[in-house]
């Protein structure tokens, strides 16, 4: 597209910024707000069918509110942020308070929409981590000492639970009272209570670095460190510089299928994520460096679409992408890395990535008529997937809009 053009040299990223700033009011927040907010059972009503109609409100899981919470509470400290997206986040904290487990502490997994009584009321660390991202970023906007006293209480409990003192990081999977689960059961995401994952552990890099800038906790600060040398010394594959999903406790690479399987947008989403972590904690970046544009290099080889930009779903470990739709929030994660890594070295491979995703964005992922992105895109025209549902939430593609137009502000105004 012609107004992608030329911006490499005459650093002129108005039209950009114009685009930017065009998807996220008239094709995001037209689309999210007012209809996401249930005003019959409190909360975020996240059902809607791939045509983009709203459907009756269905079970409500603590993952799809927390970051939908996140995402008002984000948007209400943006420049174009506006008094009704903290009351959409007010609304959005009033019902999540309802997952809180009361005698054992934590927030279940899932409410039945009528009784507000859990249907899934079991623990898990990753959507643990979505609430603490949401009550950190909750506590900023609202500015109130409740949910910054909630955030700090979640945080102590994650830390009492689920940190592993001897290996780091965090085990991921645990019963009601927070009592280990049996090697064999098999918990809400499918994986054996055994594993820790690489996925898990971003969302738990990007709640403590939420809460760490909220609080700055000397404990929190300490997990962060902790975590930023374990993704560089134990989840990436030294050979290729992609990162395994599947650990042992003592992170040992789990040899299973899924494995051997490389999700280019989780790539994408650490590297700007870590890079985020490392300037709040004033951790020199040099050391990444080199490690991320390995991360990144494999990308562009293997998951990455040169004719028309964007990047696949994808691929086992060492070959070309062999699920090749483009899944939105993949393109989001990778629009944000893209940006920050050019910021970052000032190489033209990563802004010309940057802008060609968005090419794609702009002509196939986002859907102009009904609002919001399409879900799934196979080749340029079948589309498949639920505009909203339990993980088709604003919290991607806001958040990449968002944070791009804050980069593009800081760096080259």
């Amino acid at each position: 597209m012609a107004f992608l053009e030329k911006i490499h040299h005459s650093k002129d990223f108005g039209s950009v910024r114009d685009t930017l700033s065009l998807i996220l009011t008239d094709n995001i927040l037209n689309f999210w707000y007012p209809g996401v907010i249930d005003y019959k059972y409190g909360g975020y009503r996240l059902n809607c069918d791939v045509n983009g109609v709203w459907l009756q409100s269905s079970r409500k899981s603590l993952i799809e509110q927390s970051r939908t919470l996140w995402f008002f509470s984000r948007m209400a400290q943006t420049n174009d942020g506006d008094r009704k997206y903290l009351k959409a986040a007010d609304h959005g904290y009033a019902f999540l308070k309802n997952f809180w487990d009361h005698e054992n502490g934590g927030f279940y997994w899932e409410l039945d929409v009528d009784t507000r009584n859990p249907t899934m009321a079991k623990k898990h660390i990753c959507a643990q981590s979505f609430a603490l991202y949401a009550l950190s970023e909750y506590a900023l906007s609202s500015k109130q000492p409740a949910v910054t006293e909630l955030a700090s209480k979640l945080f102590r409990l994650i830390d009492q639970h689920a940190h592993d003192p001897d290996n780091g990081g965090y085990n991921e999977c645990f019963g009601e009272h927070w009592e280990e689960l049996n090697p064999d059961e098999i918990p809400y995401l499918g994986l054996s209570p055994a594993f820790k994952t690489f996925n898990t552990h971003i969302h738990v890099l990007e709640a403590i670095t939420a809460y760490y800038h909220l609080t700055k906790d000397p404990l929190a600060e300490e997990r962060l460190r902790e975590l930023l040398e374990l993704f560089q010394t134990k989840m990436m594959d030294k050979n290729y510089g992609a990162y395994l999903n599947h650990f042992s406790k003592n992170w040992m690479p789990i040899l299973v299928e899924a494995n051997k399987r490389i999700c280019y947008g989780h790539d994408m989403e650490y590297l700007w994520l870590s890079l985020e972590t490392s300037r709040l904690l004033d951790f020199p970046l040099v050391r990444l460096v080199f490690s991320h544009k390995r991360t990144f290099s494999y990308t562009l080889k293997y998951g990455y679409d040169r004719k028309r930009g964007g990047i696949y779903d994808h691929g086992s470990i060492g070959k070309n992408a062999n699920a090749c739709a483009k899944v939105w929030w993949s393109q989001a994660e990778a629009l944000i890395a893209g940006l920050e890594m050019y910021k970052l070295t000032g190489e033209k491979v990563y802004l010309d990535f940057f802008l060609n995703t968005l090419n794609w964005v702009v002509g196939y992922q986002v859907d102009w008529s009904a609002g919001e992105w399409h879900q799934r895109v196979y080749g340029k025209r079948r589309r498949q997937g639920a505009k909203a549902e339990a993980w088709k939430t604003p919290y991607h593609n806001g958040r990449a809009m968002i944070n791009c137009l804050e980069l593009l502000n800081a760096t080259w105004n």
